[in-house]
């Protein structure tokens, strides 16, 4: 009877190991919880051989060699490659490095340039997406239609410039920059429109003396003001029903100076002036 000598179509790795010898032709599966490394078989000895692995576990598995670095694309460029879960990938010793030949389910790894040819998802489960490149590096998001960002804090730790053609909020909205200045400046015919509904109200509370230029407060709905000065630029309308009372002393008058003498067109009003 014929004998013929059998390999194992597959192994197992379930923690940290060192690999001394290649699982040349096998199918290698990472068990066990994951986050634990895989020293592979230096690449120097084994020049040709050609390696599968597969990781199994519920995280990231490094897989790293003990001389030269990962080539290839989606490589890292370094001794450790990261192996996310569910991920497999299959590389070939070059004689001094380990070259990438196939990946499939997701790599950790350093591109130049990646390039889909349909829609991209990154959406890890109880993981982080992280975008953050260093040095002058920006993150640059321009979709060709409208696209939609959610739950998601703008400028949560550094401050930005932003532009917008609507602001809604589903609550209060702060606007109390530290030691600035908050400008609402619309330029052209554009204008600034503050209506708050229901029980709403507008409260402008600066802590320094700041200024209302050019608005006509009261236009529509009237209001209460209380003021230190009234000053005006040319003449002045008292309209229809207007009431003005004198100060009940001298001492309430600048410069103890009343003037009692009104030179004034009023039409179709009540205007009259105590007396002190």
């Amino acid at each position: 009877m014929a004998r013929y000598n059998t390999v194992a179509a597959n192994t197992t790795v379930s923690n940290t190991a060192t690999i001394s010898t290649p699982y040349s032709g096998v199918f290698v599966e990472l068990t066990g919880s994951g986050s634990y490394t895989v020293t592979l078989p230096n690449p120097v000895l084994y020049a040709g051989i050609k390696q599968s692995y597969y990781n199994s576990t519920g995280a990231t598995v490094t897989l790293s060699t003990p001389s030269g670095v990962w080539v290839g694309i989606g490589s890292s460029g370094s001794a450790n490659q990261s192996l996310l879960t569910n991920a497999s990938i299959t590389f070939v010793s070059d004689g001094t490095n380990y070259a990438i030949t196939s990946a499939n389910g997701g790599i950790a790894g350093s591109f130049t340039t990646l390039t889909a040819s349909a829609g991209v998802t990154l959406s890890p489960a109880s993981a982080d997406v992280v975008l953050s490149p260093s040095g002058t590096g920006v993150v640059t998001i321009n979709p060709a239609t409208v696209g939609t960002i959610n739950n998601v804090n703008i400028g949560g730790s550094t401050r930005g410039t932003g532009a917008f053609t609507t602001l809604n909020a589903n609550s209060t909205v702060g606007l109390s920059p530290s030691n600035a200045t908050v400008t609402i400046s619309p330029s052209g015919s554009g204008g600034v429109t503050i209506s708050p509904s229901g029980s709403g109200s507008l409260t402008i509370n600066p802590t320094t003396t700041g200024a209302i230029d050019n608005v006509n407060i009261g236009a529509t709905n009237k209001g209460t003001g209380a003021f230190t000065t009234i000053s005006t630029t040319g003449a002045a309308s008292l309209n229809s029903g207007t009431v003005a009372t004198a100060p009940s002393s001298s001492n309430d008058i600048t410069n103890k100076t009343y003037v009692d003498t009104i030179s004034t067109k009023i039409s179709g009003s009540s205007f009259f002036f105590g007396t002190m």
